[in-house]
């Protein structure tokens, strides 16, 4: 289904074409008959569009970046970091028309990277990823672990909570499962990293502990990324 813009009937002699739909991004100006170019900008971790365009009683000979499109069919065009220009050629009655919307693939992307159990290599983890610090002796102490928050998109990445306190534990104040380090900066630039330090202190705990941590940020489609914490205590010492 399109949930973008949809663009309005537009022609001349011999030449009809009703419709170009949009699978993602607002397209502007509004359409007119008289403007052949339109842009819209679509979410960084947008890496393709949907392109639909209709004809009026198929009249109109369509290509999309040079390859035909067929009544009604939908061309799906693979969108680069940054501005990605896409053309629409319409041929009938001898006569043609080119129409260009150019569409730029922007805004941050964050990517959390650590190891999803106490002592394995570090992964790129998904939102609401369980991470899990495994058994610790009851008299151990704390066991921390490292995230590294890298921006993956063309812009910056910013960390909205309440400074300092960039990362969020839930249950707040839990002394079980902590932010041991908080990042430093709010904003990250693309390319940019910026780490974090989750402890779970298991020392006296006798039970299972859980808690989770959010990271709200202005990434538009993992805006409060979360990750989820389990930890036990080895009684057997008792």
């Amino acid at each position: 289904m399109l949930s973008g813009c949809f663009l309005g009937f537009f022609g001349g002699p011999g030449l009809l074409v009703s419709g170009i739909g949009l699978s993602d991004g607002t397209i502007s100006p509004a359409f007119d008959p008289d403007v052949t170019e339109y842009e819209a900008t679509v979410p960084y971790a947008a890496e393709q569009v949907d392109l639909t365009i209709t004809s009026d009683l198929n009249r109109a000979d369509i290509t999309v970046d040079g390859s035909s499109l067929s009544e009604n069919d939908t061309a799906t065009v693979f969108l680069d970091p940054g501005m990605n220009t896409i053309t629409i050629v319409a041929t009938a009655g001898g006569e043609s028309r080119t129409y260009t919307v150019s569409v730029n693939r922007f805004g941050p992307e964050i990517q959390i990277t650590g190891p999803p159990f106490f002592g394995d290599a570090d992964e790129d983890l998904a939102d609401g990823t369980l991470v899990e610090f495994g058994l610790g002796a009851y008299f151990e102490g704390t066991r921390e672990i490292d995230f590294t928050i890298t921006n993956l998109g063309n812009a910056d990445l910013v960390l909205s909570a309440l400074a300092p306190d960039f990362v969020v534990i839930d249950p707040a104040g839990d002394s079980e499962i902590y932010v041991e380090v908080q990042p430093i900066a709010s904003i990250i630039g693309p390319g940019g990293t910026e780490v974090f330090t989750i402890a779970a202190d298991t020392a006296g705990v006798v039970a299972s502990h859980t808690s989770s941590a959010t990271i709200p940020n202005n990434d538009p489609d993992e805006g409060d990324f979360e990750l989820n914490f389990t930890s036990e205590s080895d009684d057997s010492m008792l």
